[in-house]
């Protein structure tokens, strides 16, 4: 990098004169000129070119840039008070899901990518009863509906996506002016773009 600023400065020096500093003029201008500007080209080349792992992993990052087009949200609303079996209309948006995530799935398969995009299954509980109880509970209604997912993906390479399921009991209240509400008892399916 030093050896490119000097060859910067002797082209700058150069090409005003040397204002200050004393002239020398080589005996053959052109070719000494020429000899310099291939020299920083050569240094600028060196410099600019990148690892091939940086390289992978910016078109990997370019790649999951575009792939945000794909970000869904998809909500199971409605499971019955301390149960954890698939509510009327779940299969559905398990359906919707499954339609996104197999998007997904082909999107990573033809760019070749090497990062996996993760999808994200919560489930949540309303405040009824003790909280290590919802915690479970909400635990096995994100699994419920992991295995129903997982049962539309059949075929699909999953190998290509990572899959997080996880419970949180009542963390956090999707209507929390009606805490007892139905659509606290859900799981929500989603992919957003990775960070």
């Amino acid at each position: 990098m030093k050896q490119i600023f000097v060859l910067l400065f002797i082209i700058f020096l150069v090409s005003c004169g040397g204002g200050a500093v004393k002239k020398v003029k080589p005996e053959n201008t052109d070719t000494t000129k020429k000899e310099v500007k291939k020299e920083v080209k050569k240094e600028v080349k060196k410099e600019v070119k990148k690892d091939p792992k940086e390289e992978a992993m910016a078109a990997n990052m370019q790649l999951m840039n575009q792939l945000k087009r794909n970000a869904f949200m998809s909500f199971v609303f409605n499971f019955r008070v301390n149960r954890s079996y698939l509510p009327r209309g779940g299969a559905k948006k398990i359906n919707e899901a499954a339609t996104k995530i197999k998007a997904i799935i082909e999107f990573v398969k033809a760019n070749n990518m090497e990062v996996k995009p993760k999808i994200y299954i919560y489930g949540y509980a309303d405040p009824r009863g003790e909280k290590e109880h919802n915690i479970e509970l909400s635990n096995s209604r994100a699994n419920a509906v992991y295995k129903a997912l997982m049962n539309k993906l059949q075929g699909a390479d999953t190998d290509k996506v990572e899959i997080i399921v996880k419970g949180f009991g009542y963390a956090e209240l999707y209507d929390s002016d009606n805490p007892n509400s139905g659509k606290n008892r859900r799981v929500v399916i989603f992919y957003h773009k990775p960070e």
